[in-house]
């Protein structure tokens, strides 16, 4: 990770389901990545939409979605 800026994790799954009316259900994994990040000791952020995970500082915050 010393020479990646960052990486952008969308948590959220979108699954089509299979029943009339059409629709998508949204899976928001947030919980579990955070976790798993927190375990592994890697430095982040989590936005809206997405979980930024920092590669070396200073953090970056370009184009993130606070």
């Amino acid at each position: 990770m010393l020479s990646v800026e960052w990486f952008d994790v969308c948590h959220f799954q979108e699954i089509p389901v299979h029943r009339l009316p059409v629709r998508t259900e949204t899976i928001d994994h947030s919980d579990w990545i955070e976790e798993l990040l927190l375990g592994i000791g890697l430095d982040f952020r989590k936005g809206t939409n997405i979980i930024r995970i920092f590669g070396y500082s200073p953090r970056s915050t370009d184009l993130f979605d606070e």
